[in-house]
Order: C-alpha cells, then structure tokens, then sequence
C-alpha cells in the first residue's frame, strides 16, 4: 500500500510539473492559433505628430515628461528622435491612439494580444502594452512575462518590472505578444474580460527610451492583432507573418537600457488618463494572476511539491 501511494504522488508531481512548465501557444508555435488583426493604422495620412493636440486623438501620460519627435509615415507609428531627460532621469512615455478600427475587430475567441514593433536604434529598447477598454486600462503586472519574437525566428523574453517591458534586442524587427490572465486592470478589480470589455485604444509604454534622430534612429510600431484557437482569422494575406520557424532556445537581451545608480522611484501613473467612472472603483490596482510563461515559478513549485512527497515517504516507511 505504502508503494502505491508513493507511486501516486510521484505521477501527481511529475504531471504537475510537465503542465506548469508547458508552454503556451502563440501565432507561431500551434498552427491551431488563428489572428484576429484589430489595428494598421491605414487610415493615418503622413503627418507629424502632436503629442499634445487633444484634437489629434492621442491620451499620453504625465505631462511634466517630454515627448518624442514622432510622425504617422506609410501606415506605421514611427517615433525618430527623444534624446532622454535632463540628468538621465528614468523615463516612462504613455499613450494610447483614437481610433475607430481596433473598436469594431472581433476579440472573441482571443487568448491575447500583439504588435509589430522595429527597433531601428543601436539600444535595446523597453516597449509594452497600455491599452485601454471602455472599464479597462491595461498593463502587464510586475513579474508577469512578455514576448518577443524577431522575423528570424529569435524568442526574447522578459520580466516586467517598473522600469523593464518587452525588451527589444538593438536592431531587431518583430512582434510583441501578451495573454490576457498577464493583464492587470487599472480602473477595476479582477481578471480582465475581453468579451465583456473590448479593447476601445491601441496602448503603449516605453520606458529609458533614447533614439538619435541625427543619424536616423527610429523605434516603428504597427498592426496589432489579437490571437486565440476560437478567434475570426483575418490573417489570409499573412500581414502578421505566421512564416516564422521559432529558435528552440530563449536569448536574452545583449545589455539593457542605461539607468542612473541614484534614481528616483518610478511615476505613480498617468494623471491624464481618460474620464471613467470610478464610483465602484478600487483604490489600489488589483493582483493579477501569476504568469503561466514564468517557468521558474514552476519549477520552484515542483521542488516544494517533490520536498512533500519525500516528506510523506519518511512517514509512511516509519509507519
């Protein structure tokens, strides 16, 4: 009996760590994942951008932060020159696009989100997600894991800190990618709900950005898209490139981005975000579920799990 038992956990632990260490599907890892393109930004003429034109149809963030030169070229967000903050300060740009396009694509069915994302700098550079619902402003949770996936194949993932997003390799061209149990909600407590709360504003957040607009840097954002086994794939010209064959390891980053050793704790949040009503509102932005994509997690999980099982094979053979 004792054996049959011992057996039993073992299996039980063994399964356990298979499943939490499994990885989860993306447009380029199941081809049971269809995509659902949501926003391209097509209908955007060329044209400077005024971060601070309300008319314009952006949402940016605290207003003591300089903004980027920036300008709509061919369909694409490109940002060509921010040199930093005065004193190396740590930087954090928030903004989200009006627009009507992401408001009518089809969410149901998703597991999460993406965008295209260049970085054309010779820095990593450290981009998320800020997307906003019309209950809903959404960003990855601390410790929580973001992907990217260059157009070669390349997976870079990163922990999200304060100051850390997707950390974007010097050079590199591809997709970001986030589920939704990753989100957390700033405007309302508990798990975020595509199918009750669309996406209403494609969101963004750079952190320690720099880009040397005198010889021709530029950080491109565009096509965001939503992905899941059940969504309405748009995809048949293939704007969102499934043509990619994923590098079985995960390279980190080659530096990260320069921080000053004295600096100040991070921004609260935005000051200027949209109107909302916040009557039910908490006070403090809610926990979201831990990331299934942090595997170390998992694995320390597994070994406390393993510690039990011998722990209960010491009792068993004293009885």
């Amino acid at each position: 009996m004792k054996k049959v038992i011992l057996v039993i956990l073992t299996v039980l632990a063994l399964t356990f760590t298979l499943a939490s260490a499994q990885e989860r599907d993306n447009p380029w890892n199941s081809t049971d994942i269809k995509i659902q393109i949501a926003e391209t930004f097509s209908s955007r003429g060329d044209a400077a951008i005024e971060w601070d034109d309300a008319a314009s149809g952006y949402w940016t963030g605290q207003a003591f932060y300089e903004w980027p030169d920036a300008q709509w070229k061919n369909g694409q967000l490109v940002l060509t020159n921010f040199p930093g903050l005065a004193g190396n300060e740590p930087s954090r740009f928030t903004f989200r696009i009006m627009t009507d396009e992401i408001s009518n694509a089809d969410i149901s069915g998703s597991i999460g989100m993406g965008f295209y994302v260049e970085n054309n700098t010779a820095k990593v550079q450290s981009i998320g997600f800020y997307m906003i619902g019309s209950a809903s402003c959404l960003k990855n949770k601390n410790d929580t894991v973001l992907t990217f996936v260059d157009l070669n194949g390349t997976v870079t993932e990163s922990v999200v800190t304060d100051q850390d997003m997707a950390m974007i390799p010097a050079g590199a061209k591809g997709y970001v990618i986030v589920y939704y149990e990753d989100f957390m909600n700033l405007w309302a407590q508990g798990a975020y709900d595509p199918s009750a709360d669309p996406i209403g504003a494609p969101g963004f957040e750079i952190t320690n950005m720099l880009i040397d607009g005198e010889i021709g840097e530029s950080i491109v954002i565009d096509n965001v898209f939503y992905f899941g086994k059940d969504c309405n794939d748009n995809n048949s010209e293939n704007l969102i490139d499934r043509n990619i064959t994923l590098s079985a390891a995960t390279v980190p980053p080659t530096e990260e981005p320069e921080t000053p050793t004295d600096e100040p704790s991070a921004p609260a949040g935005d000051t200027t975000e949209p109107a909302v009503d916040t009557t039910d509102a908490p006070t403090t932005a809610p926990e979201a579920p831990k990331s299934n994509g942090n595997v170390i997690i998992y694995v320390i999980s597994a070994v406390i799990l393993l510690g039990a099982i011998a722990a209960a094979a010491v009792i068993l053979k004293k009885k």
